[in-house]
């Protein structure tokens, strides 16, 4: 991971899939790269909790599937200087015909707060991801010490699990964003963090 991270969420229509990652992974993150403070970039298909791909926005028949994109940067002055906002307005025109191809599309700049790693091996992949981006209506510290003394216990405890990291973002959707590294897509999927998370829900409240 980094110290900072912008995080995207969206689906992709069918139709524009292959355009569209031949875009994202040949152009836009070489791009991306050369700016001063970027210090990685990644794109992840989402999957649900049957290991399937899934969506994250529309309806089952829309033939769509959800993605989450990644930047690391130094610090989120990375990613704010210039912001969002204002790259958008110096876009060449192929990198706005492929954004408009992004369907309910979310972002998140977040710093991280802490991280753990597992003990021993080669250091994790990030290959495959839990992603919990919460909103918690004022229950901060509640949701922090949830996150420290609850989930990273459980999770680090599983299969294949690699690395935990915790951020606190500067923009919406959400305000925190946890994120875990598992060794594979399975393992991934088996330890998601629903009932934990449903358990802190109902906690606080």
């Amino acid at each position: 991971m980094s110290n900072a991270i912008w995080l995207i969420m969206y689906d992709i229509a069918a139709a524009n899939e292959e355009s569209y990652l031949d875009w994202f992974h040949g152009v836009h993150i070489p791009e991306k790269l050369a700016r001063p403070g970027y210090t990685w970039g990644a794109h992840y298909e989402v999957f649900g909790p049957d290991g399937a791909a899934r969506m994250l926005n529309g309806d089952e028949a829309a033939g769509q599937r959800g993605f989450a994109a990644f930047f690391g940067g130094e610090d989120t002055r990375t990613f704010l200087d210039p912001s969002p906002a204002q790259i958008k307005t110096t876009q060449p025109p192929l990198t706005r015909e492929m954004m408009e191809h992004r369907i309910g599309s979310q972002m998140v700049i977040a710093a991280e707060e802490w991280r753990a790693a597992a003990q021993g091996g080669d250091g994790p992949s990030y290959a495959n991801l839990n992603i919990i981006v919460s909103t918690v209506d004022g229950h901060d510290e509640d949701y922090g010490s949830w996150c420290i003394q609850t989930y990273l216990p459980h999770v680090s405890t599983k299969s294949g699990f690699e690395v935990a990291a915790k951020f606190l973002s500067t923009t919406a959707p959400g305000k925190h964003v946890m994120v875990a590294s598992f060794a594979t897509q399975a393992d991934a999927t088996a330890n998601r963090p629903e009932t934990l998370k449903d358990a802190w829900s109902a906690r606080v409240q």
